[in-house]
This record gives C-alpha cells, structure tokens and sequence, in this order.
C-alpha cells in the first residue's frame, strides 16, 4: 500500500513539475510575443513620426520660412514707403512755408503802402509849398527851415518803417529773452496804419515784466497773422465799431497771450478745421488758408507752446502759451495744465 501511495506521489509531483514547466516556457513565449508586438508597435510609430516630420514639419517649415521671407519683404517695402512718404510729407511742408512766406510778404507790402502813404503826402505837400514859395520869390528862412526839419523827421520815419519790416523778414532762428509787451508792441507798430485806415479800435493790455524765451521775429509772424485775420473777418462782416483785443499775462510757468475780436465767432461746423492747410473762412479770393496753419505749426513746433482757439464774448478768440524761460517742457506737460 505504501508502495503504491509512493509511486502516485511522485507521479503527481512530476505532473506538477511538468505542468509549472509548460507554463513557464508557455509564459516566456507570451512575453517574447509581447515584446515582439511591443516592438513592431514603436517601429511603426517611429515610421509615422518619421513620416510626419517629412510630410507635415518639413514643409510647415518651409512655409513658416516662405512666409518669414515675405514679412522681411513687407517690412522692408513698407519701412521704404514710409521714408518715401515723410520726404513727400516734407517737400509739401517746405511748399506750404513757401507758399505761406509769399503770402505774407504780399501783406507785408500792402502794410508798407499804408505805413507810407501819409509821410509821402506830407513830404509831396511840404514840397510842393516849397517850390511855390520859390516860384513865388516868397522865400522866408525861418519857414524853410522848419519844413525841412518836418521833410527830415518823415524821412527818418520811412527809414524806421524799412527796419521794422525787415527785422520781420529776418531769418533769425535763436531763441531770445525778451519782454511779451515789446512783441505785441512792434507787431503792432507794423499793422497799425492798416488798422487805423479801416477804423478798428486795438485794445492793447500786456502786463508789464513778462519775458519769454522764444523765436522773436516769428511770434511777430504769428501775431500778424491772427490780427490779419481779425481785420479781415471785421471787414467782410460790416461789423460796427470793429475792435481787436489782445491780452497778455504771466500764467505758472508760461506767458499767456489772447487775441480776440468780435466779429461773432466761428461756426461750430468749422472750428475744429480752422488750422487745417489751405482752409480758409474768408469769402474773397485773397485767403491762402494758410495763415492759421503756420502760426500754429509756429507756435508748437518751433516754441514748443500751444495756439488754440475757441468762440468768446464777442468772436473767435485765439489763445497762445509759451514758456517763460528756457527750461524745455514737453508739449502734453503744457496741455495737461490747460485742460
């Protein structure tokens, strides 16, 4: 009995062996199976990226490069009409100072009649009494002698007037301390005749001790333009008892000046254009439109100050600020502290 339950027993444990061995060798296949597809699996995806990169990136980059190629392009071309376009920009700026400078020295010359006619009458009247006292064998020393003296002061007066005019023609480019109250009064000086010849009334009231550090002969410029323009807009208009008031103070760190007539305002449709180039609100052909446009340039890119202008009391009131010294303030510094 023994015997027989010995012999089942190891027949058992050798099927047992057998049958862990089959398995174990069934299991490494398996795993050599796995590992196999494993294997096939990476290859193929390695094949597919490989593919990807030849089929998709390459030529993504290409056209990332294509497309890098006509930005430069583009840049380039566009930096070109850019440069292009500030010269044009440039050449039409010269031409409109041209322009500008032509128009104003035709005033110049209209100013120059009025500021003549008077003293050439008075010298021809003084004359021609002389002549005829000559003639007349009337010669009294005395007599002579005074109206000569009259003949010379009016000459001198013509000779003044000639420097006035070309002190406003000199091209002086260097900024000068000078008082804002001699300004107004030598711009005035040049206009008055005109004025006086077309009865309008010119308030002037400048605090006295108000130096400004500016182009002194195109503020001049400036304040012939805008007291032109009011003369203009009071005669087209008929207005009675045309006045001009012009206004200068000390305001913080700048000087202040207002120039304001009244000959009833700008329309509120045309306002905001009345500095434009070659806008002009006159209805005669003698406005260039161009008057406005260089005071304003005048006063904000060479003075580094403000021209505005708005509707006042009684008309168009322009306002112009500019530094007291020569201390450099930004342009949106000055804005700020006058909005």
């Amino acid at each position: 009995m023994d015997f027989f339950l010995d012999r089942k027993y190891e027949e058992l444990v050798k099927n047992i062996d057998d049958y862990v061995l089959k398995t174990q060798k069934e299991s490494e296949k398996s795993i050599e199976d796995i590992v196999f597809i494993k294997t096939v699996l990476l290859a193929f995806l390695l094949i597919i990226l490989v593919a990807e990169a030849i089929f998709i990136f390459l030529p993504a980059e290409n056209e990332i490069k294509e497309k890098t190629k006509e930005l430069e392009d583009i840049n380039k071309n566009l930096e070109e009409r850019v440069e292009a376009e500030i010269a044009k920009n440039k050449e039409q700026t010269l031409q409109i100072i041209h322009q500008s400078r032509l128009a104003t020295m035709g005033e110049m010359v209209s100013m120059i009649a009025h500021q003549w006619r008077q003293p050439l009458a008075s010298i021809s009247a003084i004359s021609g009494t002389l002549s005829l006292d000559v003639i007349m064998d009337n010669y009294k020393a005395d007599f002579f002698q005074k109206e000569l003296e009259s003949i010379d002061e009016l000459a001198q007066h013509l000779s003044s007037t000639i420097d006035d005019f070309r002190d406003f023609f000199k091209n002086n480019k260097t900024l000068k301390h000078e008082e804002l109250k001699d300004i107004v009064e030598k711009s005035f000086k040049i206009i008055a005749p005109t004025l006086e010849a077309r009865k309008i009334t010119f308030n002037n009231s400048i605090e006295e001790n108000v130096f400004v550090y500016t182009y002194v002969s195109e503020m001049k410029q400036v304040l012939l333009n805008i007291i032109k323009n009011a003369e203009d807009i009071l005669v087209e208009k008929n207005i009675s008892d045309p006045t001009i008031w012009i206004r200068g103070y000390k305001n913080d760190k700048y000087a202040e000046l207002t120039i304001e007539d009244n000959g009833g305002g700008i329309s509120q449709e045309i306002i905001d254009k009345i500095f434009t180039p070659y806008f002009s609100t006159k209805k005669s052909k003698d406005g260039t439109g161009l008057g406005l446009y260089m005071s304003k340039m005048i006063i904000e890119q060479h003075c580094n100050g403000i021209l505005s202008v708005q509707n006042g009391s009684y008309g168009a009131k322009f306002t112009i600020r500019i530094p007291l010294d020569e201390s450099s303030t930004p342009k949106e510094e000055v804005q700020s502290l006058y909005q």
